[in-house]
């Protein structure tokens, strides 16, 4: 359909109210909102899914836990995209209607979304795949977060997208930056039977829900 944008100017219009109204982005690619800079455009959006893209770790260590300094890596990540995020979402949203905001979240190689070198034989039988990150969440310290405008519903089904966790709190914090939400759709697994200790030792932040 886009092709036909080149036509007439009417159908530019018409077709790219479609076009733009959905932007899936990376946060090692938040300079493609640039295509949002008319404002036609930004008027057509209306849904962004946004996935921060964690660090990579090495094939060596999927038959390993993840370590301190990986969650700390990760958590810096986190909170450094997802700031970035809220400066050109300030330019980059003036939908009439809203805009429906998808978080997620992932490192390149994750079982899900690994590429590349086939792994040998000894790594593949003792790839702990999720299980090397399943007991801990993001957790990152946001340094300032201002206000981002003209997001009005926020999602982040977690479990059901391949996402890393995010904790309750941080989505709460992330929630309370969104000046005119007005829905919220979150979903949080906490089934732990292996570990029960795990839940006393975890900073959930549940409480603050």
């Amino acid at each position: 359909m886009r092709h036909y944008a080149t036509v007439l100017r009417s159908f530019q219009f018409a077709i790219e109210r479609y076009t733009f109204s959905f932007i899936a982005l990376k946060s090692s690619g938040l300079a493609l909102f640039s295509i949002y800079s008319l404002p036609h455009r930004r008027a057509a959006l209306d849904n962004i899914t946004f996935d921060v893209i964690l660090p990579s770790y090495s094939l060596n260590r999927i038959t390993k836990f993840k370590n301190a300094s990986e969650k700390e890596a990760n958590n810096a990540a986190f909170a450094y995209a997802v700031q970035g995020y809220s400066k050109y979402c300030i330019f980059g949203g003036s939908s009439r209607e809203g805009i429906s905001l998808e978080l997620r979240a992932y490192s390149p190689t994750d079982p899900a979304y690994r590429r590349g070198p086939e792994l040998s034989p000894r790594q593949y039988n003792y790839d702990l795949r999720e299980h090397r990150y399943e007991r801990s969440t993001l957790q990152p310290s946001f340094s300032s977060f201002p206000s981002v405008p003209r997001i009005t519903s926020f999602n982040s089904a977690q479990e059901m997208t391949r996402s890393r966790r995010i904790s309750p709190a941080t989505m709460v914090s992330i929630a309370a930056a969104l000046s005119e939400l007005r829905a919220v759709d979150f979903y949080f697994s906490d089934v732990e039977k292996k570990y029960p200790e795990l839940r006393e030792r975890q900073p959930y932040g549940t409480s603050s829900l």
